[in-house]
């Protein structure tokens, strides 16, 4: 009898042990892609119908959306944004237009008589960069980071307005409201989705909070998207040290008014950015469709 009590005890605290282990096993990126992840993300919401008369606000914010245009036509995301500011107390969108070959300049021009909130800053393009020997990705992510710059300079922000840096190629946001459901950030990064809405993209943007925790997911090369996986599609706000998606708003304070980007940097321009922000989150409900 003595010997089965003992046995019972052992079994008990083994298994106590694997519970245990079970709920640590989320927080490690290595084991966590490994759980039962969803086949498929959950759907966007059939985006509404644009407004056919103007509207009152809902939320009492005001906004800037900053983005940068090059070679984008019409510009369809455009309209998108103005839809999304407009539920909003105030919005106004500040663009960069440098080194369109197309018609995208005219459509501009046309968008800023049409919508007196626009406001876009025609530049030449850079100066080449004769002789470079950086390699691709390194030689877009410095050019990105001095354009972004120039784009931060045109912004003159009140104290109440929230920054949020968007990119110009995509398709449907979904969610922005949900930024505002709590305030203990100083940036909120989307969830980037592919067109077909199945896989998240912008992993060279994405770095989690601990260091150590990062370098595992460099393990394989499907570890990082595979963790963005997780971080997506699981309900809660995830802490980062960077992440983007194609949208990230940003709440004015010391640590917007400091940060800029690297024009010397090896890695994505979004991650130096972030390192003048403390607390970065990515938002699994705010949603950012790619055009491609």
């Amino acid at each position: 009898m003595k010997l089965l009590h003992v046995t019972i005890l052992v079994v008990t605290i083994w298994a106590a042990g694997l519970i245990a282990l079970s709920r640590r096993i989320p927080h490690n990126p290595v084991y966590r892609v490994k759980q039962n992840l969803p086949k498929e993300p959950k759907p966007f919401i059939t985006p509404e119908p644009f407004p056919k008369k103007p509207h009152s606000s809902i939320y009492p914010q005001r906004l800037v959306f900053a983005g940068l245009v090059r070679n984008a036509g019409t510009v369809p995301f455009l309209k998108r944004l103005e839809h999304e500011g407009s539920f909003f107390k105030e919005y106004r969108i500040v663009l960069l237009e440098s080194g369109s070959t197309d018609d995208t300049k005219e459509h501009l021009e046309a968008a800023m008589k049409r919508n007196p909130r626009i406001a876009v800053q025609f530049d030449p393009p850079l100066p080449a960069i004769q002789g470079s020997s950086l390699k691709p990705d390194v030689f877009r992510y410095r050019r990105m980071a001095q354009l972004r710059n120039r784009l931060l300079g045109l912004i003159d922000m009140a104290d109440d307005e929230f920054l949020i840096m968007v990119d110009m190629d995509h398709l449907n946001v979904q969610g922005l409201a949900s930024c505002f459901e709590r305030d203990d950030w100083d940036a909120v990064c989307a969830a980037g989705w592919t067109k077909d809405r199945k896989l998240p993209y912008d992993a060279v943007a994405y770095r989690l909070l601990d260091p150590k925790d990062d370098n595992k997911l460099n393990e394989s090369p499907s570890l990082r998207q595979q963790d963005m996986l997780f971080t997506h599609t699981r309900p809660e706000w995830t802490q980062v040290s960077s992440a983007f998606g194609g949208m990230a708003v940003y709440r004015n304070g010391p640590a917007l008014k400091n940060a800029m980007y690297s024009d010397n940097t090896t890695s994505c321009e979004h991650c130096g950015f972030h390192w003048f922000f403390d607390r970065v989150f990515l938002n699994p409900h705010l949603r950012i469709q790619r055009n491609e």
